[in-house]
């Protein structure tokens, strides 16, 4: 079984890795030459995958499949483009990457479902979380203590150049779902 890995981050690292466990071969593709998962992979290519389709669409023609580790929706967009128009399965599913890559998208569907989630300022009291729309996991949260704070926060950089949602901070643990599967058999891991 020969996999593409695109993007060699950490979630490049866990992909090669596993995917070397599983006795898989693993060409690695990422525009940085020293990419973390570099070392994890049989073979690497340099490339940054949206300046040089022609390049990716040669590179996966032989691949089983591929495999994103990288949160760009021009990247992830050409991989499934060029995936596509070569026959080579994906495993990503771009709708629904655009739903789960914005917390306002995400929130909308929530509401849309009746799934609880946290209150919009200002339908909470303090302390609360201001989060970037569309960054991974907790880059760029801030959480915020009083009105002083958020009116700093309003009137910050960070604010004004990236789309926040603001909601009620909740104490406690936080819990992330991983599902993997195909049309009619869906695993959660």
């Amino acid at each position: 079984m020969r996999v593409v890995v695109a993007g060699g981050k950490l979630q490049g690292i866990e992909a090669a890795y596993l995917a070397r466990q599983a006795g898989w071969s693993v060409l690695l593709i990422d525009r940085n030459p020293s990419a973390p998962a570099r070392g994890l992979s049989d073979q690497f290519c340099q490339l940054d995958i949206v300046e040089d389709a022609d390049k990716l669409e040669r590179l996966i023609k032989s691949a089983d499949f591929i495999i994103p580790a990288i949160e760009d929706q021009a990247v992830l967009s050409c991989l499934d483009r060029t995936a596509n128009s070569v026959g080579v399965p994906i495993a990503c599913d771009l709708p629904s990457y655009t739903i789960t890559s914005s917390k306002k998208s995400s929130d909308k569907l929530f509401m849309e479902n009746q799934i609880p989630a946290p209150q919009y300022w200002p339908h909470c009291e303090f302390p609360v979380i201001a989060k970037p729309s569309g960054l991974s996991g907790s880059m760029g949260v801030k959480k915020i203590l009083n009105e002083r704070e958020l009116a700093l926060f309003l009137d910050s950089e960070d604010y004004k150049r990236d789309e926040y949602v603001i909601q009620e901070f909740l104490e406690g643990e936080s819990y992330s779902l991983e599902v993997i599967g195909c049309p009619g058999s869906y695993v959660p891991l």
